[in-house]
């Protein structure tokens, strides 16, 4: 009976393969009820008995299964057919009306007799599923409460491991109108089996639900979120987020947002923790690929990717939760799962810059700390996935290319994050963005990138060595220390980690050779650099041959390394003959060859030949003996050795060799100074002794044949080339005794102290002669000393005539008539011009920072106690000329935003851009050894002693303090003002706000503390060191002469209160800012001091004011308008 109402309707029901219709669907659905009403005389009854013989024929599950499968349209029906394939018979026969019902009711009854069965697994499982599939989503609904009911019924009494697929079904089941009731059932189930609740809450997100029962569900899911699994957090934040309403958003997103720090900040097993098996079929096929259901992805990354889709379904949502994150300032506030929201919110074009600018807001105010950022990109790597990796690569760019320096290393930090993800585009893109970087950036991140980049997978940069190109080309428009930086990095690459004949060290040869044979000066410049640096990688010892194949076994390694060692004391000497006879070049090339000595591994073999090479030069250009006859060239220049320390057997011959050959001078003696370098350099790195430097500790002592006290007494008449002879001797004496001082600085034994400090003795006497002499030969241009550097020397005569002219009237009538019959003889020297020794500072040797050692030195204000007892101790000008040297490097290292690093060399001073800022401040407070080893007491104690010397000249005078000053106020003076920057730069620099460095900021507070109580210990609380060092720098309120001795007072003050919470800090400062503004400033010469400097110390006094006060304004009306009143007043 069944098989013949379905062959009147045009259906076929086939033994095997697919069943077959003979007419369109929609034509049999519509015939199969008009046939049953035809037979009128047994209509319903014939509809009963169709479904009775169904029943039987379905017996059989494998006609059901065939059934329950897509039907084939026969061929002849095609045409009038609407599809090649259509709906399953069971479908069809579901949509017809008059058989709907008890069609249902025969479909939950086979499938709750399917799950009865011993074993719910296989073929009646998957029979299941097929049954479910064929009564989804019903364009209509004949009783949709009884289909509703019957389902409630189905689910409570199936398997317990397939309720979670069959509530799944519920939304494509149930009609609109049932859906609330629904809901409410479930809700019932939702906490009572922990299996359930996930696919309860996707279930619920997807039902329409009224209002009061979607308000009860919801805040019951909302006071459980916290107690839920990482399984089902997914689709509870979905069901929150995605009809939650303006006037909720802020509870919701605290809540949501505490929760999901909490579940990140937790340790978990992110390649362990997948997708919960207890998701339906429906959910794993009918959500697209990539979705949030993705049984190959972290548990991270689907919620994510919720967060993401319920950003996107409500924009308003999304700007709330930014707000939120906006609103955060405290440094514990922001968390990992922030910033992970934050990178999933810059993928919305109109969100995008606000995202970016709140970024590098909260990074540079410290409210994102770079450890933060580090951390979050290794302990959630796996959750940068899909667009969130293009994010990551367009914040990292644009972080790199910014001019704040913790900004760029964020940027650094996200593109080396990402860069080892197995992904080639990533790769590509990470390379591409460094490289740009490296070609229009003067900064240091993007090279230190490409060397960490390296570190973490050579082989993988070692594939876009064609990027390195664009590089080589843009050589000519780098600067020196940045082809310096960028050949060390690529060097490493070539030669270190890649194989000897690869492109990229072709590419480094053919580039050397073309830039050592240019004419130009700067592409030649870049020759020596490219070269040395090559010698560098090809002679560095520190390589992991483990690496590569060509050193697999240790005989082959040494043999490459033997090669490679040959390779580079070949092409040292090359480049050397390539520029013999030009002084600029042959200095640069000892220079630079001295700083990869000092701070590369080289090969002992290579070191051993420059050693040779350079001693046997040295001595044979140089070192002369002692009683060597020089009377030949007295009728050139009277000539003699001077400043010989002790009796020694060699001199150094700087006078003879400028007399003999003035015109070709700089083919010999200008290379002095470099070539003492380089060879003290090699002596220290091969000496087993650790820097006893005996083989050149002569060097030290011995004197300097020099024109002799007659040629500078006679120096006004002498000719032009007399004076060039006597001027470049000694700016060379004073290269040549600066890098003494560089080489034996450091040494610790009191005889070469003693003779150190004699040299800087030396030093400060060569330098007032110069400055007379130049006086009388304003003209004269010294010759280069910093290869690295391009000086433009303006003559200091045009300057100081243009400030003589412009000079007000009201300055200069402030001369005493004492001074008055003076003004006759002094006329002739008035008319000299003005020179200080600064002005040249561009022509003098660079002294390293460890000579901040000398700082160990005990500090005496009388000169002359030094000189009577012969005591290793610095005066005034020794100390002053110790401080004017380690300031301006202090000042150009550690800006008070550095907290990390520097971001590009902006001063003259190359030596020291090498060193990290922390390991300036180190090495300047010595916080590592023990207090009493340390440098600062030194500079409190010589801070001590120059406000005792200005407090007694107050005191035992009843005059005011201008008319005290006496000849050496204005070097004590400067020697104050100069210690007290120095602290002052120490203290300001905001790394030692950081973790890492509490130790160097607690050390600087007990070494101050202890100038007050020598019995303050490093157990102390900081607190209570920061009030002693507080009060400590309070107390020269009074005494201070300077106004900038006044600034950098202020500086320090407002340091200590960042170091450690004070409660009078406030009170403190407020009070020094008054005393200073109230006090009447003089200035070096006597007078009230004026000018640029004066104004600026002033202004900065001002603002440090208004910031401490309660009410500025107040204060404001008082300075303003008190004057006036007393004005009228009077």
């Amino acid at each position: 009976m069944f098989n013949s109402w379905l062959e009147k309707a045009g259906f076929n029901l086939m033994s095997s393969g697919k069943n077959i219709i003979n007419c369109d669907q929609k034509a049999f659905v519509e015939k199969l009820p008009k046939l049953f009403k035809d037979d009128h005389l047994e209509y319903p009854d014939n509809m009963e008995g169709f479904i009775r013989s169904m029943k039987t024929y379905f017996q059989d599950e494998d006609a059901l299964i065939v059934s329950l499968m897509p039907t084939d349209v026969h061929p002849d029906a095609l045409m009038n057919s609407r599809t090649v394939v259509a709906d399953s018979l069971i479908r069809m026969l579901l949509l017809v009306m008059e058989l709907q019902p008890m069609m249902i009711q025969f479909l939950f009854d086979k499938i709750l007799k399917l799950t009865e069965a011993d074993r719910f697994v296989g073929k009646p499982r998957k029979v299941t599923m097929m049954l479910l599939s064929n009564m989804r989503y019903l364009p209509r609904t004949m009783n949709p409460k009884a289909m509703s009911a019957r389902l409630r019924q189905l689910i409570s009494v199936v398997p317990s491991d397939f309720q979670p697929e069959l509530i799944a079904y519920i939304p494509s089941l149930c009609i609109q109108t049932e859906q609330s009731e629904m809901a409410a059932f479930l809700s019932g189930l939702l906490f009572e089996n922990d299996h359930l609740t996930g696919p309860i809450l996707g279930t619920l997100a997807e039902l329409y639900i009224k209002g009061d029962e979607m308000k009860t569900v919801y805040k019951d899911i909302l006071k459980r979120l916290e107690t839920l699994d990482l399984e089902t957090l997914p689709n509870a934040i979905q069901f929150i987020l995605q009809d939650v309403t303006e006037t909720d958003f802020k509870e919701v997103i605290g809540k949501t947002r505490d929760v999901l720090n909490d579940k990140f900040s937790e340790k978990m097993n992110l390649n362990e923790s997948l997708v919960p098996s207890t998701l339906s079929e429906p959910q794993r096929t009918q959500r697209p690929a990539g979705s949030q259901f993705n049984s190959k992805r972290s548990l991270e990354v689907i919620i994510l990717d919720t967060l993401d889709l319920c950003f996107k379904l409500n924009f308003s949502l999304t700007k709330s939760w930014l707000k939120i994150i906006t609103s955060m300032i405290e440094v514990a506030s922001v968390t990992s799962f922030d910033i992970l929201t934050l990178i999933n919110m810059f993928s919305f074009v109109d969100l995008r810059k606000k995202v970016e600018s709140l970024l590098k807001s909260k990074i540079k105010n410290g409210s994102i700390p770079l450890k933060l950022i580090k951390a979050t990109f290794v302990n959630h790597i796996s959750a940068i996935t899909g667009e969130r990796i293009s994010t990551c690569l367009k914040l990292g760019e644009q972080f790199l290319h910014s001019n704040d320096c913790e900004v760029a290393a964020a940027g650094s930090i996200i593109l080396k994050s990402i860069f080892p993800i197995d992904n080639s585009f990533i790769t590509q893109e990470v390379m591409v963005i460094t490289c740009r970087a490296i070609e229009y950036l003067s900064d240091d991140y993007p090279v230190e990138l490409l060397m960490e980049l390296i570190h973490k997978d050579h082989r993988k940069v070692l594939k876009f060595a064609v990027f390195f190109t664009n590089l080589f080309r843009g050589f000519q428009n780098y600067s020196l220390l940045k082809v310096r930086k960028i050949m060390d990095v690529l060097s490493q690459l070539a030669f270190v980690h890649g194989s000897e004949n690869s492109q990229l060290s072709n590419d480094i040869f053919i580039i050397i050779k073309k830039y050592l044979n240019s004419c130009n000066r700067k592409l030649r410049k870049t020759g020596i650099i490219t070269a040395l640096m090559t010698v560098r990688g090809l002679a560095f010892t520190e390589c992991d041959d483990s690496d590569s194949s060509s050193t697999s076994n240790s005989s082959s390694a040494t043999e490459r390394r033997k090669t490679n060692v040959k390779k580079a004391i070949e092409l040292l000497t090359d480049t050397r003959k390539s520029i013999e006879k030009c002084t600029e070049y042959e200095g640069l090339f000892f220079d630079e060859l001295g700083f990869i000595v000092q701070h590369k591994s080289l090969h002992k073999d290579l070191l051993k030949k420059i050693q040779e090479d350079t001693a046997a030069d040295f001595i044979d250009r140089f070192i002369v003996t002692a009683d060597s006859e020089v009377d030949e060239l007295n009728d050139v220049v009277p000539l003699k050795r001077l400043y010989a320390l002790e009796d020694c057997e060699v001199a150094l011959n700087i006078g003879p060799c400028i007399c003999k050959n003035v015109s070709q001078s700089q083919i010999t003696l200008f290379l002095l100074s470099p070539m003492l370098r380089l060879y003290q350099l090699v002596e220290t790195t091969l000496d087993s002794n650790k820097r006893s430097l005996r083989s050149i500790d002569q060097l030290l002592s011995c004197g300097v044949f020099l024109p002799n006290e007659e040629a500078v007494e006679n120096f006004p008449s002498a000719s032009s080339r007399e004076k060039e002879i006597i001027l470049t001797s000694y700016f060379e004496c004073l290269n040549y005794f600066r890098e003494i001082i560089n080489a034996f600085a450091r040494l610790k034994s009191e005889p070469i102290r003693c003779m150190v400090l004699k040299r800087v003795s030396n030093i400060i006497h060569i330098e007032g002669i110069i400055v007379k002499l130049l006086i009388r030969f304003p003209r004269y241009v010294p010759p280069l000393a910093q290869y690295w550097i391009d000086v433009e020397f303006v003559l200091p005569s045009t300057n100081s005539a243009r400030k003589k002219a412009n000079e007000p009237a009201s300055k200069k009538a402030k001369v005493d008539a004492n001074t008055a019959p003076q003004t006759k003889e002094k006329s002739a020297e008035e008319k000299e011009v003005k020179i200080e020794f600064s002005y040249y500072k561009e022509f003098v040797r660079e002294l390293d920072m460890h000579v901040v050692i000398l700082f160990r030195t005990a500090f005496e204000l009388d000169e002359n106690l030094i000189l009577r007892n012969d005591l290793i101790k610095f005066g005034p000008k020794q100390l002053l000329w110790l401080t004017d040297e380690i300031l301006p490097k202090l000042h150009q290292v550690l800006s008070p935003k550095m907290k990390f690093g520097r971001k590009k060399p902006t001063g003259r001073f190359v030596n020291v851009e090498i060193l990290e800022p922390a390991a300036i401040v180190k090495m300047n407070l010595k916080c590592a050894a023990p207090v009493q080893q340390c440098n600062v007491p030194s500079i409190f104690d010589a801070i001590e002693k120059c406000c005792q010397y200005f407090q007694s000249l107050v005191t035992d005078s009843d005059l005011d303090e201008s008319s005290v000053l006496n000849d050496d106020s204005p070097i004590i003076g400067n020697c104050l003002t100069n210690c007290l920057g120095i602290l002052s730069t120490l203290i300001s620099w905001n790394g030692l706000i950081n973790k890492d460095n509490f130790l160097l900021a607690k050390e600087f507070l007990l070494a101050t503390a202890q100038r007050l109580d020598p019995k303050v210990e490093i157990k102390s609380r900081t607190v209570d060191l920061a009030n002693s060092a507080l009060r400590y720098f309070s107390n020269y309120t009074t005494t201070l002469p300077y106004i900038q001795c006044a600034k950098y007072q202020c500086t320090i003050l407002s340091n200590i209160g960042k170091l450690a919470p004070l409660s009078n800090h406030k009170t403190v400062v407020e009070s020094v800012y008054s005393q200073h503004l109230k006090k009447d400033w003089k200035g070096v010469d006597g007078f009230k001091d004026r000018g640029a400097a004066y104004n600026q110390a002033l202004e900065f006094l001002l603002d440090r004011k208004f910031k401490v006060i309660d009410e500025p304004f107040v204060y404001l009306e008082e300075i303003v308008f008190g004057p006036m009143e007393e004005v009228v007043n009077a």
